[in-house]
């Protein structure tokens, strides 16, 4: 898995001049990438997938990492099927996926070259947080001099998770 951003990218976002805590930003961008893919379910970057399933006697089928940017090869019952049509998340062959157990097999890249904007600016927020959090660990609030001062404490702010929302992965099975 690679990271969703770079130290760089969030270092200039939170006006952070000095390299004093590039470590502990580095493992807060690691941790957030970790966290944005496992809550959407699905891995970003760009790499090469075996897919094998059971044939459901139809001409397509969606492949479970998108989006797709190319095939290598389709196969039913160890024979190679000649692909009518593909986009982002669905293959369109010849003939029909027969019905079988584990009798399809697909060889494909998918996922993103360049990590979408919106996605690396989710990352960017979400380590921004939890790099201010620091400070104000296991506190929810603090009173100084008069003054209350509240501090968030959800798992992921609202506007992080309506980026996320839409490309979170949904079975359809």
């Amino acid at each position: 898995m690679a990271d969703l951003t770079s130290v760089a990218d969030v270092k200039k976002y939170l006006r952070i001049n000095s390299a004093t805590d590039d470590a502990l930003i580095g493992s807060l961008v690691s941790s957030a990438s970790k966290f944005i893919e496992s809550w959407c379910g699905r891995s970003f970057s760009a790499a090469d997938y075996v897919e094998k399933f059971n044939g459901t006697n139809r001409d397509y089928h969606f492949v479970k990492h998108t989006p797709l940017n190319s095939l290598v090869y389709v196969k039913v019952n160890n024979i190679n099927e000649e692909v009518l049509n593909y986009n982002e998340e669905m293959i369109v062959i010849s003939n029909t996926f027969k019905s079988g157990r584990i009798n399809c097999e697909i060889s494909y890249n998918a996922g993103y070259d360049v990590i979408p904007a919106d996605i690396e600016q989710a990352c960017i927020e979400l380590v921004g947080i939890k790099y201010k959090q620091i400070e104000t660990l296991n506190l929810s609030s603090k009173a100084i001099a008069g003054e209350t001062t509240s501090f968030i404490v959800n798992e992921m702010p609202d506007f992080v998770k309506v980026v996320l929302q839409q490309y979170r992965s949904v079975n359809i099975f």
